[in-house]
């Protein structure tokens, strides 16, 4: 029995879900928070984490993609995936 595949565009389209995620949310923000908030050091610092949590969303949907399109390359070749060339079928 053959292990469950994940075909790489699942990959490709989780990756972009995450890039477009963190994206957004700075842009969210700017629409939510008035031009001259000052909510104080606790505001600040939820504004601070959030942008950090965008940062790294951003990051992870970058590798995602990366990962996602190597193994689209590799689907490709025919080195992995239902298609792939086994050594038993020489």
């Amino acid at each position: 029995m053959t292990p469950p595949y994940v075909e790489a565009r699942s990959i490709l389209v989780g990756g972009v879900v995450l890039l477009v995620t963190g994206a957004a949310i700075p842009l969210v923000l700017q629409l939510l928070v008035p031009d001259g908030f000052s909510g104080g050091r606790g505001a600040s610092l939820v504004l601070s984490c959030v942008t950090v949590a965008s940062t790294v969303l951003v990051a992870l949907g970058a590798a995602v993609v990366g990962a996602g399109l190597v193994l689209r390359a590799l689907e490709q070749a025919g080195v992995v995936g239902p298609g792939a060339r086994r050594s038993d079928d020489r």
